[in-house]
């Protein structure tokens, strides 16, 4: 809650939604990762902060980024479908997280890491390649017009 009320508009307002998205699966996935190999209870706390830090800033902004990129007339089909995979992810994540801790107490920890570090390698590839369209639309539509 505090790094919504207090962080996110200030970054959006210097990174906007697709950098501040970004920045956020970064903290996360660094945090996630540093908790799976924190050697004590203290410095695995401590990686945390930046883990829960780059959650609160990815979520918003990524509901953000969904709706922009929706028409006014799929906002409420988006919204439905955006619950629906919360709660499922609100299922499987348990699951998963403690049928891997059985096995290893870093395995939660280091695959919730890289299965963030592999959204922010496709969500950069993708804004990259939106950024390039939409540089050739608009230079395309300079020369006819």
């Amino acid at each position: 809650v505090f790094t919504q009320l207090v962080v996110v508009g200030r970054v959006v307002s210097r990174l906007g939604d697709g950098g501040t998205f970004r920045l956020g699966i970064i903290l996360a996935a660094l945090g996630l990762g540093g908790a799976a190999a924190a050697p004590s209870v203290p410095i695995f706390v401590l990686c945390l902060i930046p883990a829960a830090l780059g959650s609160g800033m990815a979520i918003p902004t990524l509901l953000s980024l969904i709706s922009q990129a929706v028409p006014p007339a799929y906002q409420g089909s988006l919204q439905g479908v955006t619950s629906s995979l919360e709660g499922l992810a609100r299922v499987v994540g348990p699951l998963w997280g403690n049928g891997a801790l059985a096995l290893s107490p870093l395995l939660p920890f280091g695959s919730a890491a890289l299965v963030l570090a592999a959204i922010g390698v496709a969500s950069s590839v993708y804004v990259q390649r939106l950024a390039r369209s939409h540089a050739h639309t608009e230079s395309a539509s300079e020369r006819v017009g």
